[in-house]
């Protein structure tokens, strides 16, 4: 399996509408945002999701996506359920995937904060701690809005006939995890 490149703020621009459009028809994808810390230092973050990113009035996904930090200091959030049967702690744990005009995220909190939230011109995203992730927040402590430099978004093709892995199988193991 390899990756391919469906979306760029290098290629398509800043807008959550053209990143909807490039990205509307494909499942299993893995998001990675440039976070601009104004340091040497470079932070990669991102969030894979099960369901295509398209504009949608109600949280969508499910509980095999997952918001990680590939740089530095690489770290999974895999989503875990509540067992405790605390029907608006779950209805917020179960916000995997949001898309709106304002706003793309993946993981939610009462408060109205997300787990990783990306503003509608692609410019300024936002991170926190969030329900069911229990991840903390992907850029590092502190401020919790950031720039961002160039995000892309990549789907999965198999590389023996070039055709998505879009067939319902898991894509990741994170049982070791």
């Amino acid at each position: 399996t390899k990756l391919d490149l469906i979306y760029s703020t290098e290629l398509h621009g800043r807008s959550l509408a053209s990143l909807y459009d490039k990205c509307g028809r494909y499942k299993n994808t893995i998001t990675l945002v440039e976070v601009l810390t104004g340091g040497n230092e470079s932070t990669v973050v991102g969030m894979f999701a099960t369901e295509p990113w398209t504009k949608n009035i109600a949280p969508f996904g499910d509980g095999e996506c997952f918001l990680f930090r590939a740089s530095p200091d690489a770290k999974c959030f895999k989503w875990t359920p509540d067992l405790t049967f605390d029907l608006e702690s779950n209805t917020v744990r179960e916000q995997f995937m949001v898309a709106t005009n304002d706003y793309m995220a993946m993981g939610a909190n009462t408060d109205g904060t997300h787990g990783l939230m990306l503003g509608q011109d692609l410019i300024i995203g936002e991170s926190h701690r969030a329900l069911g992730f229990e991840n903390e927040p992907l850029q590092g402590i502190g401020q919790p809005a950031f720039s961002i430099g160039i995000l892309e978004v990549y789907r999965f093709v198999r590389e023996i006939d070039g055709k998505s892995s879009d067939d319902g199988k898991p894509i990741w193991d994170l049982s070791g995890m």
